[in-house]
């Protein structure tokens, strides 16, 4: 199996844990209209920070795959190893802040979803390292 398979393999395991998150902060956003949720704040950074940041990383990985094409240029790996960690400080944050005793107690669940990703962050250095490669690689002309 091809180092970006495998990328793309581990992006796809942790949209399952980012997943649930996106839809917490969508389920949220909706009542917004009502006086303000206690927790609003924290769903918007939910909403912008993790999941939002976990959906632009994954399509730059996508995008390092040969055929996919590139938006504006080949994205900088360089670039999705920072943002991975940016969103992983977030995830943490994200669960500091939902284990809080003030916080609202439906947050808990969004921290035990967010606690998964301990795993997959763990082992991301050990798949992105082969694909940006492999990538680099590609982009110079000499070799899948």
């Amino acid at each position: 199996m091809s180092a970006l398979v495998r990328l793309l393999e581990h992006q796809e395991r942790g949209w399952e844990y980012v997943r649930p998150l996106a839809l917490a902060a969508e389920e949220a956003g909706r009542g917004e209209a009502a006086p303000p949720h206690p927790a609003a704040a924290l769903y918007r950074f939910v909403d912008a920070e993790v999941v939002d940041l976990y959906r632009y990383n994954a399509f730059r990985c996508a995008h390092m795959v040969p055929g996919t094409g590139f938006a504006g240029g080949p994205p900088s790996t360089d670039d999705i190893d920072a943002e991975t960690d940016h969103f992983y400080r977030c995830v943490v944050l994200l669960r500091m802040a939902a284990a809080h005793r003030l916080a609202p107690p439906e947050l808990r669940v969004v921290a035990s979803h967010a606690a998964g990703l301990d795993g997959w962050y763990a082992d991301f250095a050990a798949v992105f390292a082969p694909a940006a490669e492999a990538f680099q690689r590609r982009l110079r002309g000499s070799g899948p």
